[in-house]
């Protein structure tokens, strides 16, 4: 009895396990291999518009090492380029179900838009978005030659001959926390001198074309996006900074879409989104920084977000009321020691527990004496 009533005792403090999901991932292995391959939303998942309507641009399925992969070509057409919204239909995993929810897909840089610029961007978004900055974040490149030259698009040299010309290469992540405000963070291992895209303006000769691999993690408990780009096939690179992003988009159900914008010639691959990790605790009172435990740390959580306002469980609403006020502070007090059990169930503090068990050990033996 002893070891039945232990084991039921540690099992109520395991959380609960999700497996890993993909969805829909894409690797273009299906496809003819064809120049003008012009897909459809409704009919296979992707689109592509040309921007005004100028000519030039493509979209196709070509060979890559054995393989197939998607290849945007604007390389003898406007720069204006490619764009879709949206442009992949992404059913993706419902934030709700996961602690963690990953990007990823493969890019190979080719050339910029008739050796000048290179531009590529992407957003995840909403089914229900009217714009595709209407989501949680955006990722993309710049190089070349271009008027844009404030944040995220340099670094540039405005002395250059011409106008604005890079100094490298600049990827960023830009994470929006509602329609029109937006942070935006330098992806590291680019910038000065570095270079990716052959053919542009200002890119060493030597420089040659490589697949790199674009990763993108969303905390669906604290609602931050964290970002990093490096070499298919080699070490990992750092990931940016957690930022925060809009708490109120968790793409509920199977909804999820990407937008696009792509001037240059670009080739891309193996697309997935991915769930992972048992879902985020269910609110827990005093909880304000979203850790499951109702510590010291919270008190910080509250001063250094004290002001915010958003959707339920933004960092620092320890109260649950979408505001980051005073209130917050007495609750993280009130719970002081609470922790998140199974299903986000609010627990006493160990110490407590530690009673329960020798209570309840201390009845086996009085019973066995009777």
């Amino acid at each position: 009895m002893r070891k039945v009533l232990v084991s039921l005792m540690v099992l109520s403090l395991v959380p609960a396990l999700a497996t890993a999901v993909v969805t829909n991932p894409e690797g273009f292995e299906g496809y003819a291999l064809t120049d003008d391959w012009a897909p459809t939303l409704a009919g296979e998942g992707w689109q592509f518009v040309q921007i005004h309507g100028m000519s030039g641009a493509v979209a196709k399925i070509v060979s890559d090492g054995g393989g197939q992969v998607l290849e945007t070509d604007n390389s003898a057409g406007n720069w204006m380029g490619l764009s879709g919204f949206p442009m992949w239909d992404a059913d993706g995993p419902a934030d709700a179900d996961f602690a963690v929810t990953k990007t990823s897909f493969d890019i190979k840089p080719l050339t910029g838009v008739l050796g000048s610029e290179f531009a590529m961007r992407f957003n995840r978004h909403p089914d229900t978005a009217e714009e595709p900055w209407q989501g949680t974040w955006e990722v993309g490149i710049r190089v070349g030659h271009y008027v844009e030259a404030g944040s995220p698009f340099g670094p540039t040299d405005p002395e250059s001959p011409g106008g604005w010309s890079s100094l490298g290469t600049n990827v960023y992540l830009r994470t929006h926390q509602q329609l029109d405000q937006f942070i935006d963070t330098p992806i590291p291992g680019f910038g000065l001198g570095v270079w990716i895209v052959p053919g542009v303006v200002g890119t060493p000769p030597e420089i040659i074309s490589e697949w790199w691999t674009m990763e993108v993690e969303e905390d669906n408990a604290t609602q931050q996006t964290r970002a990093r780009m490096y070499l298919r096939g080699e070490t990992p690179s750092t990931w940016t900074p957690w930022q925060d992003h809009n708490g109120d988009i968790t793409y509920a159900g199977t909804e999820g879409q990407f937008s696009g914008f792509m001037a240059g010639q670009i080739q891309m691959d193996n697309w997935s989104i991915i769930g992972e990790g048992p879902p985020p605790p269910a609110f827990l009172p005093g909880d304000a920084n979203n850790d499951g435990l109702v510590s010291a740390d919270d008190y910080a959580s509250v001063q250094g977000h004290f002001g915010d306002t958003g959707a339920v469980s933004i960092p620092g609403d320890a109260n649950g009321d979408g505001l980051v006020s005073a209130d917050d502070y007495a609750s993280v007090q009130s719970h002081f020691g609470d922790t998140a059990g199974v299903g986000g169930v609010s627990v006493p503090e160990p110490a407590t527990m530690l009673l329960m068990a020798a209570g309840s050990l201390m009845l086996v033996k009085r019973k066995r004496k009777a």
